[in-house]
C-alpha cells in the first residue's frame, strides 16, 4: 500500500500547532507594552509640551544623559511658599521624561553624586530621594504621578544666601509703580506650561513681593497710592475680596494684603496667564 503524503488527503489529523509567541495575540500586545511602555497618547502629550528655562541653581542638576522636559519652574530669595526666610534660597524644577522612573532616578541619583552630593539620610517622606551638599546645599527629588502622563519628578534646591536684599525679577510697571515708600525683603517667581485641549491659556507666570513699610502711615499712603494707579490702569477689584484685583483683558491679577508679620507687613501676589 502506498504510504500517504504528509498533509495530504487521508492523513491521520494530528494535533494543531502552538501560537507563536511573536504571533499570538496576546504575546504581541504584551511585546507592544513592553517596547513601549507608555503608549501613543502619551508620547503625543508629552511633544506637545513646550520648554520652560530652569532657574540657573536647578540647570546644573539635570543630567544630560536624562532626556526630558522642563515644564515648570519657580526660585526665591528670602521667601519661601509666601512666608520669609531671610539668607535662605530655593529653587524648583519639574521635569517629564518617557524614561522609567527608576532609570530617571538613577541618571539624576549619579549626576548629583558627581556634583559631591550624598544621600541624605534624613529624607522624611516615603519616595522622596534627598541629596546633601558639604557647602550647605540640599536637593529633594520627589515623583509626581499623574495617570495618563509621562514621568514627572519635581526637584526642590536650597540653599544659603549671603545676600540679604536679593535684586527683584522683572516686574510688570503696574507692580513696580507700587514699590515707592516700601522695601522689598523678600521674593519668589514661578512660571507654569501646561498645554490644555482646545484651551487658549498655555502659561501663567507669577510673582510673589514680602515688602516692608517705615511705618503704619507710611504704608497706609504707598497702598493708597498703589490701588489708586491699579484702577486707572483698567484694574477692578473682585468683591467681597478688596485685596485682590484683576485685568481679565489682559488675564492678570494682583492681590494686595497688608499683614501684621514685622518682617514684611504687606504680601503681594501677581499672576498673568498667557498663551506663547
Amino acid at each position: 500500500m502506498t504510504a500517504c503524503r504528509e498533509g495530504g488527503q487521508g492523513a491521520p489529523p494530528g494535533p494543531a500547532p502552538a501560537s507563536s509567541p511573536a504571533t499570538s495575540p496576546v504575546a504581541a500586545a504584551s511585546a507592544a507594552v513592553e517596547a513601549d511602555p507608555f503608549g501613543p497618547a502619551v508620547r503625543a502629550f508629552y511633544a506637545q509640551q513646550g520648554l520652560v528655562s530652569p532657574p540657573p541653581e536647578i540647570a546644573g542638576l539635570l543630567p544630560a544623559t536624562l532626556p526630558h522636559k522642563v515644564v515648570e519652574r519657580s526660585l526665591g530669595r528670602g521667601m519661601d511658599l509666601m512666608k520669609p526666610t531671610p539668607g535662605r534660597r530655593f529653587a524648583t524644577a519639574t521635569l517629564l521624561t518617557l524614561e522609567s522612573e527608576a532609570t530617571a532616578a538613577a541618571a539624576l541619583s549619579a549626576h548629583l553624586g558627581g556634583l559631591g552630593y550624598s544621600v541624605d539620610p534624613t529624607a522624611a517622606k516615603p519616595g522622596e530621594a534627598a541629596f546633601a551638599h558639604p557647602g550647605g546645599q540640599r536637593v529633594v527629588v520627589s515623583p509626581r504621578r499623574i495617570e495618563g502622563q509621562p514621568v514627572r519628578l519635581f526637584l526642590r534646591y536650597t540653599s544659603p544666601d549671603v545676600e540679604l536684599a536679593p535684586p527683584l525679577p522683572p516686574l510688570s510697571p503696574e507692580v513696580a509703580a507700587g514699590l515707592v515708600g516700601l522695601k522689598a525683603v523678600g521674593h519668589e517667581e514661578s512660571l507654569l506650561h501646561a498645554v490644555v485641549g482646545g484651551g487658549t491659556v498655555t502659561d501663567a507666570a507669577r510673582v510673589a513681593l514680602l515688602l516692608r513699610a517705615p511705618s503704619p502711615a507710611a504704608r497706609t499712603a504707598s497702598l493708597a497710592a498703589w490701588t489708586k494707579a491699579l484702577a486707572a490702569a483698567g484694574f477692578k477689584t473682585r468683591p467681597p475680596r478688596d485685596e485682590l484685583w484683576e485685568r481679565p483683558a489682559t488675564r492678570e491679577t494682583i492681590v494686595l494684603r497688608p499683614t501684621d508679620d514685622p518682617a514684611g507687613d504687606v504680601l503681594v501676589s501677581y499672576m498673568r496667564r498667557f498663551r506663547r
